[in-house]
C-alpha cells in the first residue's frame, strides 16, 4: 500500500473544495519544496526546488502554499495504517506513507475486489488515497506501485499476481531501472553502463554477474522481480529504530 502524495493529500483533507488547486508542501524551514500535488507539477515545480525561485509561478496561478506539519502527517499515517490492520493483521510499516501487509492466510477469494475495498474504506474513515498492489513479492509489490503511477485504468489497485508470464514481462519494462526499489543513482548509471534499463532487464540479467557486481543486495532484488520472496515481512521494527 502507497499512500498518494501523502503530505499534499493529508493538507487536503480539511479543504476539499481545494482538492484540484496546485499545492506544494514546503521543508521546516520554509526552504524547499519536499511535496507537490500533481497539478503543481504540471506548473514546473519540483521536489526539492528552492522556495524562493518559485515565486513568480506562485503569484501567477495561485498555488497553495502549506508548512510542513509532521504532527499532522504522524497522525494521518497511523490512522491510515490501523484501518489497514483491520483488514491485514500482518503489517509491516515501512514509511510514514507506505507499509507491506501479508494476505496469503486470508479468505479472500478476488484479490483486485479486496484492494478496491479496502482502498475505499481507507479513503472513507481517512479521507487519503492510496494505491494497493498486489504481487508475491516485495519487489514486484513496489513495481506494481510504479505501474500505478503511471496507469489511471487500474484505478490504483493491481493485482500482478493475475498476470501472464508475457504481461508481466510488458510492465516490467514499463519501469525504468532508476525506479526499481534497493537501485541508486549510482547503481542505476552503472547499469546504463551495460544495457540494463529496465526492471525485465535487470531480472532477466545473468545471475552470477548481479551478485559480483551488485553484491548480494543486487541479488535478492533480482530474485524479487523474479516473484521470489526472499525479503521477510518486518511487522516490529528493528531495535534502535524510531
Amino acid at each position: 500500500m502507497d499512500a498518494c502524495q501523502f503530505y499534499i493529500s493529508c493538507e487536503r483533507v480539511f479543504g476539499a473544495a481545494l482538492h484540484k488547486k496546485p499545492s506544494i508542501v514546503l521543508s521546516n524551514n520554509d526552504g524547499n519544496i519536499v511535496a507537490l500535488s500533481p497539478e503543481a507539477r504540471a506548473l514546473g515545480l519540483r521536489r526539492g526546488q528552492p522556495f524562493f525561485q518559485c515565486q513568480e509561478i506562485i503569484r501567477e496561478h495561485g498555488v497553495l502554499t502549506y508548512s510542513s506539519n509532521y504532527s499532522l502527517y504522524g497522525h494521518m499515517s497511523a490512522n491510515m495504517m490501523a484501518v489497514l490492520r483491520e483488514y491485514c493483521p500482518r503489517v509491516e510499516v515501512y514509511s510514514i506513507d507506505e507499509a507491506f501487509a501479508l494476505i496469503t492466510n486470508l479468505p479472500i477469494d478476488d484479490l483486485t475486489e479486496f484492494g478496491q475495498t479496502l482502498r475505499q474504506r481507507i479513503y472513507q474513515y481517512t479521507g487519503l488515497p492510496v494505491r494497493i498492489a498486489i504481487a508475491p513479492s516485495k519487489g514486484l509489490t513496489k513495481i506494481g506501485c510504479e505501474l500505478l503511477k503511471a496507469n489511471p485504468q487500474y484505478e490504483d489497485v493491481l493485482d500482478l499476481t493475475a498476470f501472464t508470464a508475457q504481461q508481466l514481462e510488458q510492465a516490467l519494462t514499463q519501469v525504468e531501472i532508476e525506479n526499481v526499489w534497493g537501485i541508486g543513482r549510482k547503481y542505476a548509471r552503472y547499469l546504463h553502463n551495460y544495457g540494463i534499463v529496465t526492471a525485465r532487464d535487470l531480472r532477466d540479467a545473468d545471475e552470477r554477474w548481479i551478485r559480483k557486481q551488485l553484491t548480494v543486495v543486487g541479488a535478492r532484488i533480482q530474485l524479487e522481480l523474479k516473484g521470489i520472496s526472499c525479503l521477510p515481512l518486518e511487522e516490529k521494527p528493528p531495535p534502535g529504530a524510531r
